[in-house]
C-alpha cells in the first residue's frame, strides 16, 4: 500500500480527491478533485506530474484550432468533476453529475 498527495509551495493541491483511475500500462495515476474542479495526473510511485481543468460552466473544447500557425487550445472546464477512467488508448475520461456530462479527453 502507498499514500501520496500533492502539496508544493505556491501550488495548488487536492482538496477533495473522489475517483482514481489507473492507465493500462500503470505508468500513471489520474486522480478527479471534485473541490479544485480538476484532474491531477501522478507517476506510478505517486510523484506529482500536472494537473488539468479549472472551474467554469462552458462547454468543453478541446480541438486545436490552427490560424497562421499558431495552435490554440481553450481551457478545459470542469464543475465538480466526481468520476475518472483511463482507456486503452490513454485518453482520459471524465464525469460530472453536476450538469450531467461525460468528458473523452
Amino acid at each position: 500500500m502507498r499514500k501520496f498527495s500533492h502539496s508544493e509551495r505556491g501550488v495548488q493541491h487536492l482538496i477533495k480527491p473522489v475517483s482514481v483511475a489507473v492507465a493500462w500500462g500503470g505508468e500513471k495515476i489520474v486522480v478527479a478533485d471534485q473541490n479544485s474542479h480538476t484532474i491531477w495526473v501522478f507517476d506510478s510511485k505517486g510523484s506529482f506530474l500536472y494537473h488539468f481543468g479549472r472551474e467554469g460552466e462552458h462547454q468543453l473544447q478541446l480541438a486545436q484550432q490552427q490560424h497562421n500557425n499558431f495552435i490554440t487550445l481553450t481551457p478545459i472546464t470542469f464543475r465538480s468533476p466526481c468520476g475518472v477512467a483511463m482507456g486503452e488508448d490513454g485518453r482520459v475520461v471524465v464525469v460530472q453529475t453536476r450538469d450531467n456530462k461525460v468528458f473523452i479527453l
